[in-house]
This record gives structure tokens, sequence and C-alpha cells, in this order.
């Protein structure tokens, strides 16, 4: 999940995961703060969130996963991130490769028996 120091892919999860944790993550958590007005959330957080989604979008539109063809740690963690945004109201019907992605490890036997330990499974 997370390549060997010696593999310089190590450090492209590591930027991935760094990304996500930084803009999307973090982009996040107004959005869970119920003393921020919605109207505030739906014009300035939620498109915030959606642009950085965009940057997503277009590198899956050339891989697999996020860091190349291999799952790794910054997946795993998108996934969290992704499966928050049905609360927000973040439809990702605008996204294909995001979605197609989405499913795919929706369908990981890993992803479905922790989402199973976590009574996340519908």
């Amino acid at each position: 999940m997370l390549p060997p120091i010696s593999d310089f892919k190590r450090y492209r999860v590591l930027e991935w995961l760094n990304y996500v944790y930084t803009e999307l993550h973090k982009g996040c958590g107004p959005l869970f703060n119920a003393n921020i007005p919605q109207e505030m959330k739906d014009q300035i957080f939620i498109p915030s969130l959606k642009a950085k989604i965009n940057f997503v979008e277009n590198n899956l539109s050339e891989h697999t996963f996020l860091s190349g063809n291999k799952f790794s740690l910054a997946d795993g963690y998108l996934f969290v991130i992704l499966n928050w945004m049905p609360k927000f109201n973040v439809d990702l019907a605008q996204w294909p490769h995001v979605i197609k992605y989405f499913a795919s490890l929706k369908n990981r036997e890993s992803v479905r028996k922790s989402l199973q330990q976590e009574e996340l499974l519908n």
C-alpha cells in the first residue's frame, strides 16, 4: 500500500496522501460544521471542494488509481472522503472517472469488509 523508500513511486503515493488530506479532507471540514450557514457552504465551500475533485478527475482520466495502476494508501483515504459526498449533497455524476474509480473501490473485498464492520454497507 506504500512502496518502499527505494522506490520513487512511494513519493507519488505520499504526494496524493498530502493532497487528499490538505485539500479534500480539510475542505470538507466546514461542511461538517453546523454553525456555518448552508448558504455559505453552497456558495463557497462546496464549489471549492468541487474544484479540488476536478483535479482528481483529471488524474483518474489517465490512471486506474491515484498514483498509477496500483491501489495505495491514498486510494483508501480518498474512498473515505468520496463516501462523505452524499452527506454534503455533492453529486459525483459530473466526474465520470471519479465515479468509475469509486465504484471499483466499493467492489474491493477489503473495502466491503471494512464498510460492513463499520455498519456502513447498504
